[in-house]
């Protein structure tokens, strides 16, 4: 059984985003018993529906969307570029691993796990570089 405080709480960020089920529940649950926060829970009600009617939406102008669009755009490519190096490695190394399994004369379970160890190793070592790299382009303030 939940307690008044909690339920307030609960009804105040219901208002930003929807409560999980569980909890909708234990707070209607609540509502139906206690006549204090059924109250609350019907003046927050009215309350956001007068500043919904006070505040009319304010919409963006067209130019402002066209901004937004291109510099989610652009920030997709971005980040598409910095994790290329990542997608090539590892493309690289599972071709040569499953290769390697198919045509070496060693067992394939033992050629994959070290295909795996090596690329593990080798993501590692290009993690560190990459990392000392960025920190020799950062401005010493």
């Amino acid at each position: 059984m939940m307690i008044c405080a909690d339920v307030e709480e609960h009804l105040l960020e219901s208002i930003d985003e929807p409560l999980p089920a569980a909890i909708r529940q234990a707070v209607d649950l609540h509502l139906g018993s206690c006549g204090h926060c059924a109250a609350f829970s019907a003046t927050m009600r009215a309350l956001d529906l007068q500043l919904a009617a006070a505040i009319p939406p304010v919409a963006a102008p067209p130019s402002i969307a066209a901004g937004v669009v291109a510099r989610q755009r652009r920030e997709k490519r971005e980040a598409l570029a910095g994790s290329l190096p990542d997608i090539i490695h590892l493309t690289g190394c599972a071709v040569a691993t499953l290769l390697s399994a198919l045509l070496l004369p060693v067992e394939a379970p033992v050629t994959l796990a070290a295909g795996a160890a090596f690329t593990c190793f080798t993501y590692v070592a290009m993690a560190i570089v990459r990392s000392s790299l960025e920190a020799v382009e950062q401005p010493d303030w």
